[in-house]
């Protein structure tokens, strides 16, 4: 079935939700993706210019929608996913913050399945 995901605008930030109704091995993998962005989010390397694909971007280059600049990253497990929790450092940023992270929502959805590659996490 593969996973779906919702940005909802929340204060100071977005909620991104990312569920797999009834298959057990995406939800499986929406809380691995999940805890490995957590692992990421405060490491110093993160505001690191180089992109490689785990986490040295800084929310600057590539696709994931939860993994940008000057936010905070909270995480809400669900039954079947995740509810993350992602607030601007600072009021002048909600807004790209809400912008970035739908774009990127809207480029994944039609490419990537829960059981396939994402640029978001290393497989």
């Amino acid at each position: 079935e593969g996973a779906t995901t919702q940005v909802s605008d929340i204060d100071g930030g977005v909620r991104v939700t990312v569920r797999s109704p009834g298959d057990p091995i995406a939800q499986q993998e929406i809380r691995r993706r999940v805890q490995s962005q957590l692992g990421i989010v405060d490491r110093p390397e993160r505001g690191a210019i180089e992109h490689t694909g785990l986490g040295t971007g800084s929310g600057r280059f590539g696709f994931c929608p939860g993994m940008l600049a000057r936010t905070s990253l909270g995480v809400e497990w669900t039954s079947d996913g995740a509810k993350l929790t992602i607030r601007a450092d600072h009021p002048e940023d909600v807004r790209q913050l809400r912008t970035t992270t739908r774009r990127r929502a809207r480029a994944l959805a039609p490419r990537y399945h829960a059981r396939q590659w994402n640029p978001c996490s290393p497989s």
